[in-house]
């Protein structure tokens, strides 16, 4: 069974099931976060290691040294196939937080905002060009965009909710309904935009509303090539963030229903 490694920031897994289901669902126990993006980094640089590569190119004399990177061997072994941050809000609220004791101050200074930026928009842009298939969940703040228009951007804070989306294949909006027969509430993704909300589908191959399934968009990216797809997905408390996640295995899924 392939795994999937969890990086808990926030405890919001619950609406998956508790411990056993969790591994169940996963293959491997989510790790749970408190230090930000130190304490992430030291993890994934013992599961992903770089690499040199030597290839020929027709146009050029000699050989071509490239830098990649591969699982290691521990990785390998445990057939590691995800990494999904959830949630990724929770994550930018503890690299605040540690920012604020390591430099000593009470609230953050244009300095620390900076820092703060440079290092989220540097770790979620690496982390996208890893050969693995990768998941971030945030939480969603309004803001304005340049014509004044309240838009949805993911709360991260500073620059950076403006920056990271634009290294995602796929970027994803939940949204809930409640069926007018059955009264049961559904859980969607939207994939394409609409007004106030920047969706994308790099390939342009998805329905515009497809269930909260997150082996349809894997399944369609691979058919076309993209093995790897990084997927950022958006929404409020309560709309299927981390519940949707156990549809990364297949063999464990929740009740998700289909759009007609």
């Amino acid at each position: 069974m392939k795994t999937t490694l969890v990086f808990d920031y926030d405890g919001s897994l619950a609406s998956i099931g508790g411990k056993e289901k969790l591994q169940q669902t996963f293959g491997i126990s989510p790790i749970r976060i408190h230090k930000g993006l130190a304490q992430t980094k030291e993890i994934i640089k013992n599961l992903i290691q770089p690499v040199q590569r030597t290839t020929n190119h027709p146009l050029l004399n000699g050989s071509i040294v490239e830098d990649g990177f591969e699982l290691s061997d521990k990785a390998k072994e445990l057939e590691l196939e995800f990494l999904i941050f959830d949630t990724a809000s929770a994550l930018g609220f503890q690299e605040r937080n540690q920012l604020k004791l390591k430099r000593k101050i009470d609230t953050m200074d244009q300095r620390s905002w900076g820092l703060y930026g440079d290092s989220i928009n540097s770790f979620i842009y690496n982390v996208c060009s890893l050969p693995i298939k990768t998941v971030f969940n945030f939480h969603i703040d309004r803001d304005k965009d340049v014509g004044g228009e309240i838009i949805d951007v993911p709360a991260i804070k500073g620059s950076s909710k403006n920056e990271i989306q634009k290294w995602f294949d796929v970027i994803l909006f939940t949204r809930v309904t409640t069926d007018p027969k059955t009264k049961e509430t559904q859980f969607f993704f939207q994939t394409k935009p609409e007004e106030g909300r920047f969706c994308k589908d790099r390939l342009g191959i998805l329905p515009a509303i497809i269930p909260q399934d997150f082996s349809l968009i894997f399944e369609e990216y691979a058919k076309h090539g993209i093995e790897h797809p990084n997927i950022l997905v958006l929404g409020e408390s309560g709309t299927g963030k981390s519940r949707a996640l156990a549809s990364i295995n297949k063999n464990n899924q929740l009740n998700l229903r289909k759009v007609s």
